[in-house]
């Protein structure tokens, strides 16, 4: 089913594009631009992702077929700039309430090309009227124009310079506005949050750092209390992932790490795997204890990740989905570059179920991998 762009246009570009504002990347700058209460902060850097074989996929699979390619053309004119040739960083900020999320949320985008404000705004509005979208709101904040819609108030869309967009909650979006003005408390003041993020790799295309809320760490694996972690992803040669998780003990850190390993175990026996082409990335799986802390890493040569591309590409077309479903609405909680959108509309429309931080972030640890 066909779901508007409408306001969304900026969202949609946000999730797949660029986030901090400042020189040196995500991380601490990023840092420094988004509200203190952040208790999750994911990075994504197009610039690196750019060159990747998996984004030379994406994009030959988006232009596959010339409906979806005319729609992201289409998009693009528009807008008056690409997403995914001139977006250059994407910092998502969630907070550690995440009762909180819908309008506590943070989105920033950097482009690498300067993006026309009006013709921005002019084209959302259009297509939001088009589509049966709300009316436009505006709110002038800190010399800054907020640009909301009647029918999704929990997301706004400021522009902080010509290359510097922030999709947010609107007490949110003012928090940005104040903080790259100077004022306020930014996440760098979040020491748990700071001392998660070092633990990334930063030189990595994708980055995650978050904290568990207290009432939720002993939900996020069995027999354990998971108070929060780090993952990084490189696509530049193959796979290369790597993650790490905080435990109350190192004993609880221990058992995870035996109970993981014990499936593994199980898995690489699975012939159902085998079949599926998801062997490799078990065989590659390695899951160890140090100290309090479980850590899991996974790495992939490139004729080993293209396989498993190639595999997960050809399952995806079996199942009806892939990317054609690009024009005709983005699966939940996605981004279409060809005009779909995460359900409900909205500059960058959160996920109505609980965000990254909460139930989403469970180490599945005690799944039964021979009974899928």
């Amino acid at each position: 089913m066909r779901r508007s762009i409408g306001w969304a246009c900026a969202g949609l570009a946000l999730v797949v594009a660029g986030g901090c504002t400042k020189k040196g990347g995500a991380g601490g700058d990023a840092l420094k631009l988004v509200p203190k209460e952040t208790g999750v902060l994911v990075s994504i850097n197009l610039d690196k992702l750019r060159g990747s074989k998996p984004w030379e996929r994406l994009t030959k699979l988006r232009d596959s077929e010339p409906s979806t390619k005319q729609k992201y053309d289409d998009l693009v004119k528009g807008l008056g700039f690409d997403p995914l040739a001139d977006g250059k960083m994407v910092t998502v900020a969630v907070p550690l309430d995440t009762s909180k999320a819908k309008e506590d949320f943070a989105m920033v985008f950097e482009s690498n090309k300067a993006v026309d404000e009006k013709k921005f705004v002019a084209y959302a509005t259009e297509t939001a009227k088009k589509e049966g979208g709300g009316e436009l709101q505006t709110e002038v904040y800190g010399g800054k124009t907020l640009y909301g819609n009647s029918k999704k108030e929990d997301s706004w869309l400021v522009f902080l310079s010509d290359k510097t967009i922030v999709v947010a909650g609107k007490d949110s979006a003012k928090k940005v506005v104040d903080l790259s003005a100077g004022k306020g408390e930014g996440a760098d003041k979040n020491a748990e949050l700071v001392a998660l993020v070092g633990r990334t790799d930063k030189a990595a295309g994708m980055w995650a750092a978050g904290m568990i809320p207290p009432e939720k760490r002993s939900q996020m694996a069995p027999g354990a209390s998971i108070s929060g972690g780090a993952a990084s992803v490189d696509l530049s040669a193959g796979l290369s992932f790597r993650a790490e998780a905080d435990t109350a003990s190192a004993d609880q850190a221990k058992k995870l790490a035996e109970t993981a390993n014990e499936q593994i175990a199980q898995a690489k026996a699975n012939p159902m795997l085998a079949m599926m082409g998801f062997a490799g990335p078990v065989e590659a799986t390695k899951v160890s204890a140090e100290g309090k802390s479980i850590k899991v890493e996974c790495k992939l040569d490139q004729t080993k990740f293209d396989e498993l591309m190639t595999k997960v590409e050809g399952m995806a077309k079996m199942m009806g989905g892939g990317m054609g479903r690009m024009g005709g609405g983005a699966p939940h909680g996605g981004m279409a570059p060809g005009g779909g959108m995460p359900p409900g509309g909205g500059f960058g429309a959160m996920p109505k179920e609980e965000p990254a931080g909460g139930g989403q972030m469970k180490l599945k640890l005690n799944t039964d991998m021979n009974k899928k």
